[in-house]
């Protein structure tokens, strides 16, 4: 994980987030939140979920909360972003932003 990255990672949640204070999980130990991995159980805690490798993402749609975003370094098709009920998705320097609007697919 570059430094650039990394930045862009800390200037999107600031920006989004103020100086509001906000969950953060992660799927690397090396970004700053909770290590997310094998079985979690959370259910609308996250307000960000940072993703470093392609994995099911379903799970992440559960942990976060209604309005949060999932800030992935892979990138996961649009049309199947969509179908699992995420609704606004764009990219900036290479990292996919995800945002779950409303929750009516928590699996």
């Amino acid at each position: 994980m570059d430094n650039r990255k990394l930045k862009v990672i800390e200037t999107v949640i600031k920006s989004l987030s103020g100086n509001d204070e906000v969950r953060v999980g992660t799927t690397n130990q090396e970004f700053f939140g909770e290590l997310l991995e094998g079985d979690f159980n959370y259910k609308r805690y996250f307000h960000y979920i940072i993703i470093d490798k392609k994995i099911d993402i379903k799970p992440f749609f559960r942990a976060l909360r209604n309005g949060g975003y999932i800030l992935s370094l892979v990138k996961y098709d649009e049309n199947y972003l969509h179908d699992i009920g995420f609704s606004a998705i764009s990219e900036i320097e290479d990292i996919q932003i995800i945002k779950k609007v409303h929750s009516w697919n928590d699996f």
